[in-house]
């Protein structure tokens, strides 16, 4: 089997044992409450939580896990200040302060906090812009991880014949 052979297999099995190992430690440590599939959680200001439960609405929680504000569809973090949209219009929740507010419209919104423009994210695509820097993190190091090792095994796959026709 030609050193290219072992160095691609080397690393792809390296490759595959670290980001089995990274999926599972980053849902049993990073993402504890993640369930793949059927339920998503992220952390938002001040012990409230995001939770996914499906891919197009998710609900808001304190930190007891008493829902605050249900059927969102799409919402904003500024500061301490959650703003977005549920089935019955606009909303904004001080997190530090626990106030919540309805608006009837973005306009009322706008106004109330100051914003010019609104920048609202689905529930999953929220969730995925909070998880995904650690998961490129992850997979970056894995890939470079497994190169180094797959190097040092064609390295090592040099024998004593390959020295000598070298030194020729």
């Amino acid at each position: 089997m030609g050193r290219f052979v072992v160095k691609a297999i080397c690393f792809f099995f390296v490759f595959v044992v670290l980001y089995v190992g990274w999926s599972v430690y980053s849902n049993l440590k990073l993402f504890p409450n993640d369930i793949i599939g059927t339920g998503y959680e992220v952390r938002l200001p001040n012990k409230y939580k995001l939770i996914i439960l499906e891919f197009d609405f998710c609900q808001i929680e304190d930190g007891e896990y008493h829902i605050v504000v249900d059927n969102v569809d799409s919402l904003q973090v500024i500061g301490d200040v959650v703003i977005g949209r549920n089935d019955t219009g606009f909303f904004t929740l001080e997190t530090k302060k626990h106030n919540f507010s309805k608006y009837a419209s973005a306009e009322q919104l706008k106004q109330a906090q100051c914003v010019e423009d609104l920048s609202f994210f689905s529930p999953i695509d929220f969730y995925w812009h909070h998880r995904l820097i650690y998961d490129i993190i992850a997979d970056i190091l894995i890939a470079v991880i497994a190169g180094f090792c797959s190097y040092f095994v064609g390295k090592a796959m040099i024998s004593k014949n390959d020295k000598i026709l070298e030194k020729k």
